[in-house]
């Protein structure tokens, strides 16, 4: 029962950390070396992510590129969290662009995005508001100094 309990906990953990998290490792569950299991299955389920997500409408920005928007850390990208809407992203780039343009060298760090299928998954877990009143996407841009 511990036992249980235990792996149920893990999973809720995954789950709420990462979206695909949790699958991975139930998956894991049935293989000797859990570890290498779960990193495999975490593996295939991201790459799955990026071929699926767009049909829930979202995009993933890219972990890997130079320009004037970057992911802040590798862990977002790890973690499943750099998906937005495509209009969304859109005006993230150009917002980025704009910024380049009127401060050259300036990067713009995406910090948190969300995950890659549907809105509000888990909104206890972030407390930044993912949409205006109105309905339409929004963006939250900060300055540092």
């Amino acid at each position: 029962m511990i036992r249980f309990v235990g792996h149920g906990m893990i999973v809720l953990f995954l789950t709420a950390l990462t979206q695909i998290g949790g699958l991975a490792w139930l998956l894991a569950l049935f293989f000797r070396r859990r570890v290498l299991a779960f990193v495999a299955a975490y593996v295939a389920l991201a790459g799955a992510a990026l071929l699926i997500a767009p049909q829930f409408g979202r995009v993933a920005v890219t972990c890997w590129r130079d320009g004037p928007l970057q992911v802040q850390s590798w862990s977002y990208c790890l973690a499943n969290r750099t998906y937005l809407a495509p209009e969304l992203l859109s005006a993230l780039e150009d917002a980025a662009e704009d910024v380049a343009a009127q401060y050259p060298g300036t990067v713009t760090q995406l910090l948190d995005a969300g995950f890659p299928f549907g809105n509000g998954f888990f909104a206890i877990a972030t407390s930044l508001p993912r949409r205006r009143a109105q309905g339409g996407p929004c963006l939250l841009l900060c300055r540092r100094w």
